[in-house]
Protein backbone atom coordinates (compact mmCIF):
# COMPACT_ATOMS: atom_id res chain seq x y z
CA UNK A 1 0.00 0.00 0.00
CA UNK A 2 1.45 3.79 -0.64
CA UNK A 3 2.14 5.47 1.64
CA UNK A 4 -0.64 8.27 0.44
CA UNK A 5 -3.29 5.73 0.14
CA UNK A 6 -2.28 4.63 3.87
CA UNK A 7 -2.54 8.12 5.36
CA UNK A 8 -6.02 8.28 3.44
CA UNK A 9 -7.87 5.13 4.44
CA UNK A 10 -6.65 4.63 7.73
CA UNK A 11 -4.69 7.63 9.54
CA UNK A 12 -7.61 10.43 8.78
CA UNK A 13 -10.02 8.51 9.78
CA UNK A 14 -8.85 7.40 13.19
CA UNK A 15 -7.49 11.05 13.31
CA UNK A 16 -10.78 12.06 12.88
CA UNK A 17 -12.34 9.83 15.35
CA UNK A 18 -9.91 11.38 17.95
CA UNK A 19 -11.25 14.60 17.45
CA UNK A 20 -14.74 14.04 16.92
CA UNK A 21 -14.58 12.10 20.48
CA UNK A 22 -12.71 15.03 22.08
CA UNK A 23 -15.21 17.74 21.08
CA UNK A 24 -17.83 15.33 22.54
CA UNK A 25 -16.41 14.95 25.42
CA UNK A 26 -15.15 18.42 25.86
CA UNK A 27 -18.69 20.31 24.86
CA UNK A 28 -21.16 17.67 24.97
CA UNK A 29 -20.76 14.80 27.84
CA UNK A 30 -18.67 13.30 29.75
CA UNK A 31 -18.35 10.72 32.23
CA UNK A 32 -18.19 10.90 35.96
CA UNK A 33 -17.15 8.24 39.03
CA UNK A 34 -19.49 9.02 41.95
CA UNK A 35 -16.61 9.29 45.24
CA UNK A 36 -19.15 9.05 47.76
CA UNK A 37 -22.58 7.70 49.09
CA UNK A 38 -23.63 11.27 49.55
CA UNK A 39 -26.80 10.41 47.10
CA UNK A 40 -27.55 7.11 48.37
CA UNK A 41 -29.74 5.34 47.75
CA UNK A 42 -30.32 7.21 44.25
CA UNK A 43 -26.64 7.28 43.20
CA UNK A 44 -24.23 4.93 45.20
CA UNK A 45 -20.60 5.37 45.75
CA UNK A 46 -18.72 4.04 42.68
CA UNK A 47 -21.37 4.09 40.31
CA UNK A 48 -20.54 5.93 36.60
CA UNK A 49 -22.42 7.66 34.42
CA UNK A 50 -22.54 10.11 31.88
CA UNK A 51 -23.69 13.66 32.05
CA UNK A 52 -24.50 16.37 29.74
CA UNK A 53 -22.80 19.13 29.96
CA UNK A 54 -25.09 22.34 31.48
CA UNK A 55 -24.56 25.46 29.37
CA UNK A 56 -28.28 27.52 30.66
CA UNK A 57 -28.08 26.65 34.40
CA UNK A 58 -30.93 29.09 35.12
CA UNK A 59 -33.51 26.39 32.94
CA UNK A 60 -32.44 23.69 35.48
CA UNK A 61 -35.56 22.84 37.89
CA UNK A 62 -35.60 22.36 41.46
CA UNK A 63 -34.51 18.17 42.23
CA UNK A 64 -32.53 17.58 39.10
CA UNK A 65 -28.83 16.18 40.18
CA UNK A 66 -26.47 18.55 38.86
CA UNK A 67 -22.55 18.54 38.86
CA UNK A 68 -21.10 21.27 40.07
CA UNK A 69 -17.22 22.34 41.32
CA UNK A 70 -16.12 23.46 44.28
CA UNK A 71 -12.69 25.27 44.77
CA UNK A 72 -10.91 23.54 47.77
CA UNK A 73 -7.31 22.81 49.06
CA UNK A 74 -6.45 25.09 45.65
CA UNK A 75 -8.30 22.82 43.22
CA UNK A 76 -11.58 22.20 41.72
CA UNK A 77 -13.09 19.59 43.01
CA UNK A 78 -16.33 18.16 41.82
CA UNK A 79 -19.36 17.14 43.54
CA UNK A 80 -23.04 15.60 42.81
CA UNK A 81 -25.76 17.01 44.79
CA UNK A 82 -29.78 17.59 44.17
CA UNK A 83 -30.41 21.39 43.53
CA UNK A 84 -32.87 22.36 46.09
CA UNK A 85 -32.62 25.98 45.95
CA UNK A 86 -32.41 28.84 42.64
CA UNK A 87 -31.39 32.39 42.97
CA UNK A 88 -34.15 34.41 45.33
CA UNK A 89 -35.09 31.18 46.97
CA UNK A 90 -35.89 31.07 50.91
CA UNK A 91 -34.98 27.58 51.78
CA UNK A 92 -36.16 26.69 55.47
CA UNK A 93 -34.65 23.35 56.94
CA UNK A 94 -36.90 22.39 60.58
CA UNK A 95 -35.99 18.47 61.26
CA UNK A 96 -34.72 17.68 58.13
CA UNK A 97 -37.62 18.68 56.39
CA UNK A 98 -37.33 21.13 53.19
CA UNK A 99 -39.15 23.78 52.33
CA UNK A 100 -38.94 26.18 49.72
CA UNK A 101 -40.68 29.71 49.28
CA UNK A 102 -42.81 28.29 52.34
CA UNK A 103 -44.23 25.13 50.33
CA UNK A 104 -42.76 22.04 51.70
CA UNK A 105 -40.40 19.49 49.30
CA UNK A 106 -41.84 15.90 48.69
CA UNK A 107 -38.55 14.21 48.65
CA UNK A 108 -39.48 10.53 48.71
CA UNK A 109 -35.45 10.22 47.04
CA UNK A 110 -34.48 10.72 50.89
CA UNK A 111 -34.15 7.76 52.78
CA UNK A 112 -31.53 8.58 55.56
CA UNK A 113 -32.67 11.66 56.91
CA UNK A 114 -31.28 14.03 59.66
CA UNK A 115 -32.33 16.33 62.13
CA UNK A 116 -30.72 19.49 60.69
CA UNK A 117 -32.22 23.15 61.10
CA UNK A 118 -31.42 26.11 59.41
CA UNK A 119 -32.77 29.19 57.06
CA UNK A 120 -31.11 30.15 53.68
CA UNK A 121 -31.93 32.67 51.42
CA UNK A 122 -30.21 32.23 48.31
CA UNK A 123 -28.35 35.31 46.55
CA UNK A 124 -28.50 36.04 42.85
CA UNK A 125 -26.44 34.08 40.42
CA UNK A 126 -26.38 31.52 43.01
CA UNK A 127 -27.86 27.55 44.02
CA UNK A 128 -28.44 25.68 47.14
CA UNK A 129 -27.98 22.19 46.55
CA UNK A 130 -28.18 19.01 49.07
CA UNK A 131 -27.30 15.35 48.86
CA UNK A 132 -30.32 12.58 49.48
CA UNK A 133 -28.05 10.83 51.82
CA UNK A 134 -28.45 14.04 54.34
CA UNK A 135 -27.05 12.60 57.53
CA UNK A 136 -23.73 12.01 55.02
CA UNK A 137 -23.42 15.05 52.90
CA UNK A 138 -21.27 17.77 52.44
CA UNK A 139 -23.48 20.15 50.43
CA UNK A 140 -24.86 23.63 50.32
CA UNK A 141 -25.84 23.40 54.45
CA UNK A 142 -21.93 23.31 54.99
CA UNK A 143 -18.49 24.94 54.15
CA UNK A 144 -16.78 24.99 52.01
CA UNK A 145 -19.46 24.23 49.44
CA UNK A 146 -22.33 26.65 50.57
CA UNK A 147 -23.63 28.86 47.69
CA UNK A 148 -22.70 27.55 44.81
CA UNK A 149 -22.09 30.21 41.64
CA UNK A 150 -23.83 30.02 38.20
CA UNK A 151 -20.67 29.50 36.92
CA UNK A 152 -19.42 26.85 38.60
CA UNK A 153 -22.43 24.44 37.54
CA UNK A 154 -20.78 22.03 35.09
CA UNK A 155 -23.29 19.24 33.95
CA UNK A 156 -27.07 17.89 34.66
CA UNK A 157 -26.92 13.60 36.00
CA UNK A 158 -28.08 11.45 32.58
CA UNK A 159 -27.39 8.28 31.90
CA UNK A 160 -26.44 5.77 35.25
CA UNK A 161 -24.46 3.25 33.28
CA UNK A 162 -22.05 1.79 35.83
CA UNK A 163 -23.45 -1.16 37.55
CA UNK A 164 -25.21 -2.51 35.03
CA UNK A 165 -27.97 -3.36 37.41
CA UNK A 166 -28.74 -0.21 37.50
CA UNK A 167 -28.50 0.97 34.16
CA UNK A 168 -30.33 3.86 32.95
CA UNK A 169 -31.48 7.52 32.98
CA UNK A 170 -31.27 9.61 36.30
CA UNK A 171 -34.19 11.03 37.93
Amino acid sequence: MKKKAFFKEWVLPIAAVFLIATLIQRFVFFQVLVPTASMDPTIGEGNRMLVVREYRPKSLKRGDIVVFTVHQGGQDVLYIKRLIGRPGDRIVIENGEVSVNGERLKEDYVVHRDRFNGVYNVPQNAYFFMGDNRENSSDSRYSPVGYVPEKNIIAKAGLRFWPLRQFGFLK
